[in-house]
């Protein structure tokens, strides 16, 4: 854990202050004997970033003050920020055994435990100190780390129980309960149950619209369960978000929309991703796979003409436009056609021998490896 300077600035104006009211108002507590021109030497040095300098002046400093509770708790969180886990580990327990803590101090030094405790990957005993707090946690930061925890622990359901004591999330809660519900459904899905994975999902996507890991696994979920609509409804919005993810998203459009009713509007959504890739010939190639199952062949042509227009040696948009033309004799000959079914891409150049299986560029009435008669075809089975 990284104790924040704030943390430790507020604990030393308290100290200063007589005690501070912010901090350890109590009425056992007593004010700081210490000399205050030291406290503020070390202020100064935590507030430099100077742990280990404020942590040398404080222990010139601590023998004196013997029952300086606040101190030693202050001595505690920078040897934490310094690493040095097992010394403010055994000044914490020291700390928590005392009867006379006060009640405020007691909280501070019990989370500290849970915190050193995580720290070691001690997961049982943080748990246990965090869950000490959970009930007096007002602003709901030991709560969260409590919940953090366990989802390292691969409870995230148990996580959500705690993190539901808190009440009504506040925003800087609501990505860990996104990121929760998230957790959850990974292991719903992995038993089984995607039914229960989606409810998980739709909640971390209402929970954080951001999420999008959560949205790219509602889709998948969603198709799992013959739910197209509610699969392009959020492969719609990632389109719009993550234009970077277009290479992962549109072989799942493709999946949605051949799924999805003849009836369903997609232009929204083709129009979603063509702003994000305006050149892209893999978008132009699935949109015409789309068009071809819903039986558009006139569509699904222009697609791919479109496809090999911006990228000539696409083995896939010609393979798909040679079987179009191949399906459907009622598209006439075309120019613009004819040169593209004629012109396959690199990897589809030159001609193999039938006898022997080797290639070579140039048609010849022999093979040149094994001098075959009128053996060579070309790559793709036309002589």
């Amino acid at each position: 854990m990284n104790v924040g300077a704030a943390s430790l600035i507020l604990l030393l104006a308290a100290v200063l202050l007589g005690g501070g009211m912010l901090v350890f108002r109590h009425r056992r507590h007593r004010a700081s004997s210490a000399n205050p021109p030291d406290l503020l030497e070390v202020t100064l040095l935590v507030l430099r970033g100077k742990d280990h300098e404020a942590l040398t002046l404080l222990k010139r400093i601590l023998p004196g003050q013997p029952n300086d509770e606040p101190l030693y708790y202050l001595s505690a969180l920078l040897l934490l920020r310094l690493g040095r886990h097992e010394r403010a580990l055994a000044i914490a327990n020291n700390l928590a055994h005392n009867p006379m803590l006060p009640t405020r101090l007691r909280g501070l030094v019990e989370e500290l435990l849970g915190d050193l405790h995580a720290a070691a990957g001690r997961v049982a005993q943080a748990r246990e100190w965090y869950e000490r707090q959970v009930r007096e946690d007002s602003d709901g930061d030991v709560t969260r780390k409590l919940a953090a925890l366990l989802e390292r622990s691969d409870l995230p359901e148990t996580a959500l129980a705690t993190m539901a004591k808190v009440g009504k999330p506040r925003a800087d809660h609501r990505q860990v309960l996104s990121r929760l519900h998230t957790h959850l459904a990974e292991n719903q899905q992995r038993e089984g149950r995607p039914k229960e994975a989606v409810r998980s999902l739709r909640e971390a996507v209402k929970l954080d619209p951001d999420n999008d890991s959560a949205a790219l696994a509602l889709a998948d979920c969603s198709l799992e369960l013959s739910r197209p609509s509610e699969a392009l409804d959020a492969l719609s919005r990632l389109l719009h978000r993550r234009p970077d993810w277009a290479d992962a998203l549109l072989p799942r459009l493709e999946n949605a929309s051949f799924r999805a009713a003849p009836s369903q509007d997609l232009t929204e959504l083709f129009s979603a991703a063509r702003t994000g890739r305006p050149e892209d010939a893999f978008l132009e190639l699935v949109l015409a796979r789309i068009a071809r199952g819903k039986d558009h062949r006139s569509e699904a042509l222009e697609h791919l003409r479109a496809a090999l227009r911006r990228a000539p040696d696409f083995l896939e948009a010609w393979l798909d436009l040679v079987y179009l033309v191949a399906q459907d004799r009622g598209i006439g000959p075309n120019e613009e056609l004819s040169r593209l079914l004629q012109t396959p891409p690199g990897g589809l150049r030159g001609y193999r021998c039938t006898a022997c299986g080797a290639s070579q560029e140039e048609l010849a009435p022999h093979c040149a490896s094994c001098n075959g008669s009128n053996t060579l075809v070309h790559l793709f089975g036309r002589r």
